[in-house]
């Protein structure tokens, strides 16, 4: 009688884990064969613009949640010659950011030719703006920067504003409003000049000019620029830094050592004069492209 009653236990004992091994089995079958699953890149790409924290942008622009403080950038390129990207924070105290790269295929990661999109989200550390510049590299493709001016608020919420790129405009010109005339300027080809193009390039800049020794109107700039100074006759229409503090636009001669920075092209002492009058005149300088 107990021989019977063990043997009964232990037949219903096997049954049961049999049973239990066949069941894991097939749960691991059907988990390999759903990661096995390939998706084509357009459904990669629909299923990741699906995400709550925004919308994804394949070509670069500003992606920002409708939710999260933190601003995001999207950028795409592929394994095998693709541009890699690199962030630089001008002010790392102000704002501080993270990546993640997302293959279109999640099952053909590290294969030439493979497209994935990188991700970059900023998040702010302390109120304030600073500059964002993302460089591209490539063995075979364009090779490009963007820049953006990041502002961060007292909410610590992050707002990205692109920046113009000389590269895709044009030549820069100097464009000077001054008592409702626009005067337009060539730059020089010198390391002070390039200076201030970098700096218009983040805004215009207004200063009151005051007249000094008959010949030019100068202002005190909010920032110093690198001198190349050198001996220079001035004409009318010159635009000189001098002490690489103050600007100066000349509209008689004068002979100094300085640095010239642009010069209007064919301006006459009359027309400058009609301008800027007699006393202190409020000028503006902005870039404009060719």
């Amino acid at each position: 009688m107990r021989v019977t009653v063990w043997l009964s236990i232990a037949v219903a004992l096997t049954a049961c884990l049999a049973g239990c091994a066949g069941t894991e089995q097939k749960a691991e079958e059907e988990s390999m064969q759903h990661s096995n699953t390939q998706i084509t890149q357009e459904e990669a790409k629909e299923h990741a613009a699906r995400q709550d924290d925004g919308i994804l942008d394949w070509t670069g622009e500003i992606v920002t949640g409708q939710e999260s403080r933190d601003a995001e950038l999207s950028y795409s390129s592929f394994d095998g010659g693709g541009p890699e990207f690199s962030v630089a924070i001008e002010d790392e105290s102000i704002l501080t950011y993270d990546s993640v790269r997302q293959y279109y295929d999640p099952n053909h990661e590290q294969m030439t030719g493979s497209g994935y999109e990188v991700r970059f989200t900023f998040h702010g550390r302390r109120q304030g703006t600073t500059k964002v510049t993302i460089s591209a590299r490539s063995p075979i493709a364009d090779n490009y920067d963007d820049g953006y001016l990041a502002t961060v608020d007292g909410d610590l919420r992050v707002t990205l504003e692109p920046l113009s790129q000389p590269e895709e405009q044009g030549m820069p010109i100097l464009a000077i409003d001054a008592g409702g005339e626009t005067f337009y300027a060539a730059f020089e080809d010198n390391p002070s000049a390039q200076a201030l193009i970098e700096k218009l390039t983040e805004g215009d800049l207004t200063l009151e000019l005051h007249d000094y020794g008959s010949f030019e109107k100068v202002g005190d700039l909010p920032w110093t620029l690198p001198r190349s100074d050198m001996s220079i006759t001035t004409v009318p229409g010159d635009v000189i830094l001098y002490l690489g503090k103050q600007i100066t636009i000349y509209y008689d001669q004068n002979t100094w050592n300085f640095t010239r920075l642009a010069a209007i092209d064919g301006a006459s002492k009359e027309e400058l004069l009609s301008a800027f009058g007699a006393g202190n005149v409020t000028v503006t300088f902005r870039l404009e492209w060719e």
